[in-house]
């Protein structure tokens, strides 16, 4: 049973075909996200729950921690297509362009970040649990979009 964050990238890189730091990368950007949408609770228990998960957190570039928290440059929004926005929108056009220049940032291309968000919920459903991945999906409605 893969468990640690690690197994996460190695299963996301070679289910999505991309490179280990893509992977790795793209990861710590999702989790910044889901950290500065989710809970603080929430978000803690699953740092506790996936190994690894706290530090690749916290080894995300300033750049990256910076676009989590909403403090993004049109620059980096400005290189997010429309196709790759509208596929994380959800209910705010504003968060998925957030999402979707977080994921590019980190070297994941456009047609893979539906896929890769997936790949990430479907591999931490049993270690986080229903409860808390509804709590998480609830407070982020982009990430509900794409996983319906």
């Amino acid at each position: 049973m893969l468990t640690r964050i690690q197994d996460f990238i190695q299963l996301a890189s070679k289910d999505l075909k991309t490179t280990p730091d893509t992977a790795r990368d793209a990861t710590g950007a999702l989790l910044q996200y889901i950290q500065h949408k989710a809970d603080p609770k929430d978000f803690q228990e699953l740092e506790n729950r996936i190994p690894g998960a706290a530090e690749l957190t916290k080894q995300a570039p300033a750049e990256t921690q910076k676009a989590a928290a909403g403090s993004h440059t049109t620059g980096v929004l400005g290189s997010v297509t429309s196709t790759a926005a509208s596929t994380l929108a959800g209910t705010g056009v504003g968060s998925g362009l957030q999402m979707a220049s977080l994921l590019q940032s980190a070297g994941l291309s456009n047609d893979k970040f539906a896929p890769f968000v997936s790949t990430f919920f479907n591999f931490a459903k049993p270690k986080l649990g229903n409860e808390l991945v509804t709590r998480l999906v609830g407070k982020i409605p982009e990430l509900k979009h794409v996983l319906n």
